[in-house]
C-alpha cells in the first residue's frame, strides 16, 4: 500500500470515489482513523489517499492530477456574490453566507429575493417547490 496525496478529508473521498469508479482500490486515513490508534483530533482536517497495488499507482496519480486539477479550474470561474439576506459580500470559493450560512442563489432561485419566473414574473424566493405556482412552469 503506497500513499498518493493529503489534504481536505472531503477531497481526498471525492478522489477515492473516483478511483473507485476506476476499478483502483484506495483508501483514505484520515483524523478519525487515527483516534482509534490513540490520537485524539480536535478537528477533522487531514486526510491521505493510500493506494493498495503498487501497480495502480501509476493510473491513480494520473486520474487524481485531473481530478484536483478540474476542481481548481472550476473554482477560478465562480465570483463574488452577494449574500440575498444580509448583504455581505461573499468570495467564490463559498456557497455559503459565513455571516448567514445562506446557500448561494444563484444555485436555487428560491433563495434570491429578485428570482421571477421567466413566463409569469411571479417571484419564486422561499417557494417550497421548484414549481411556478402562478403559470406551473418548472425551474
Amino acid at each position: 500500500m503506497r500513499r498518493l496525496c493529503a489534504g481536505n478529508p472531503v477531497t481526498i473521498e471525492a478522489a477515492q470515489a473516483l478511483l473507485s469508479e476506476q476499478g483502483i482500490e484506495a483508501s483514505v486515513l484520515d483524523d478519525a482513523t487515527a483516534r482509534a490508534h490513540g490520537g485524539f483530533p480536535f478537528v477533522r482536517a487531514f486526510a491521505e489517499l493510500w493506494i493498495a497495488r503498487d501497480e495502480d499507482l501509476p493510473r491513480a496519480a494520473e486520474f487524481v492530477a485531473e481530478f484536483l486539477a478540474g476542481r481548481r479550474q472550476a473554482a477560478d470561474k465562480r465570483e463574488p456574490w452577494k449574500c440575498p439576506a444580509c448583504g455581505q459580500t461573499i468570495s467564490a470559493q463559498f456557497t455559503e453566507c459565513w455571516n448567514c450560512v445562506l446557500d448561494d442563489p444563484k444555485d436555487d432561485p428560491r433563495r434570491n429575493p429578485e428570482a421571477k419566473c421567466d413566463e409569469c414574473g411571479y417571484l419564486l424566493y422561499r417557494l417550497p417547490e421548484r414549481r411556478c405556482p402562478e403559470c406551473g412552469t418548472e425551474f
